[in-house]
Order: C-alpha cells, then structure tokens, then sequence
C-alpha cells in the first residue's frame, strides 16, 4: 500500500521542475490549484510508480483541428455557436451528465491528471473548454494546450469538487450544472462511483472555498499563471449558479 505522504513528495518533485509550459496566446485562466492529497490508495486501485494511462499524459505529437474533427465525429456533432464558434456536442450522454464525471484522477509527471473511460476523453479534457447551454447541452470548444485539466478546484469540509472552466466569452444561460464532488477520500478513485447527486452538489459547492493552496499546485508557474491578460471566465457557484465571474 502506498501511504499518502510518500506520493505528495514524489508529485512535489516532479511539480517543481515545470514540466510543462503554456502558450502566451492561450494561456488565458488563473492560478488554480489542486485539491488536498487523498487518503491512502491500495495498490490495486492506483500506484505512484504505475504507468499513467495514455490519455492522461500529453500526446508527443500535438494535435491540429483536423485531428479534432476527425477524432472527434463519430461521438458527436459539430455545430456553430453564436458565443464561442465551431464546437463539438457529444452523442449518447445522460441528463445528469457533466464533464469530469466519467472517469478519475490519476497521479502523473504533470500532476493530477484526468483519465476518461470515453474514448473521445483524450482531446476534451486535456484541450479546450466546455460550455452549457439549456437548448443544446454540453458543447466544447476547441484548444490546443494540453492540460491535466481544464477545470476550477474547489475543498469543502470532507469533499472536493471541481468544474470545466467554460470558454472566456461564455455567456450563462440559466443555471451552471458543471460542478462535481466527492467524498475526499475517494477523491482518487472512480468519479461516477463516489460523486454525489446534483442537488447534493450544489450544497457542497456553495459551502467550499477555492481548492487547497499547497505547494505541489501543479499549476504553478505552468498552466496559467504567465501569458495573456485577456478576461478569465470561471464557473459560477453561488446564487444556485447563475453568475460567472472570478471567485
């Protein structure tokens, strides 16, 4: 069994290095951070000395928008947005879905890294944000810098949530329904599993605080905190999540 201390210090060193960098033209979101570490993993659900899984970890080659069209449409449609243009809207999903929920957090060179059970998973929760509208559902719209992903951490007492960061010109349309949480010591293990009901969730969010400032952050200096100073779009959480807006 691999005890929690051991695997913070191994993510703390390999954090400190700045593995990765972020291009200054897209580069466009805050210093988020990350949740505090969970409890202790059995060796049969996750390991720090485990191989990530593919789609966990940048690609070598990063991808164009052909490789997202063609990658992407046997899932879903394309479509055109009036807010954000050219954006993809996933085939097959259920009413309570949201971004982030299929799948779990895994440990990695990069930090906290999303791996999905989608097989789509590889391109929208690594590139790009992810929009809502009540017409249409979950959209994304494209991006090319990889991320472990795009979301906004929040802690809350004995749970962490978090929520797709939606694209910097997202104009809310009634109610977010982004954010997911889970019990803190399942944080590690399979989202869909742990996550509570939406309801629930509001309540969680709505008395959390922006996620735990610790030293291994994985977004230090990496994923947003250089680059542009164009305007920074946040997932709403107060005021049964009708506002947007930095928090």
């Amino acid at each position: 069994m691999i005890r929690a201390p051991g695997l913070i210090a191994l993510l703390s060193g390999c954090l400190a290095g700045g593995l990765l960098s972020a291009s200054p033209a897209l580069a466009q979101f805050g210093p988020e951070v990350e949740p505090p570490p969970p409890a202790p993993i059995d060796d049969h659900e996750a390991s720090a000395d485990a191989q990530p899984p593919d789609d966990a970890e940048p690609p070598a080659q990063a991808p164009d928008e052909a490789s997202f069209e063609q990658g992407l449409a046997p899932f879903g449609r394309w479509a055109d947005n009036p807010d954000s243009g050219r954006v993809w809207v996933p085939d097959g999903v259920g009413a309570d879905w949201r971004p982030y929920l299929e799948g779990r957090w895994v440990p990695t060179g990069a930090g906290w890294s999303f791996s999905s059970t989608a097989p789509w998973g590889w391109a929208v929760y690594h590139y790009g944000r992810w929009g809502y509208q009540p017409d249409i559902g979950w959209y994304w719209t494209p991006g090319f810098v990889w991320s472990p992903g795009w979301v906004s951490w929040r802690h809350g007492p004995g749970y962490v949530s978090w929520s797709p960061l939606p694209p910097s010109r997202y104009h809310p349309r009634g109610a977010w329904p982004g954010w997911v949480a889970v019990p803190e010591p399942h944080f590690a293990h399979p989202i869909r599993t742990h996550a509570l009901p939406r309801e629930s969730t509001h309540r969680v969010v709505n008395s959390s605080r922006p996620g735990h400032p610790s030293e291994w952050a994985p977004l230090r200096g990496a994923y947003g905190r250089r680059g542009s100073s164009a305007p920074v779009a946040r997932p709403p959480v107060r005021g049964h999540e009708r506002e947007g807006g930095r928090h």
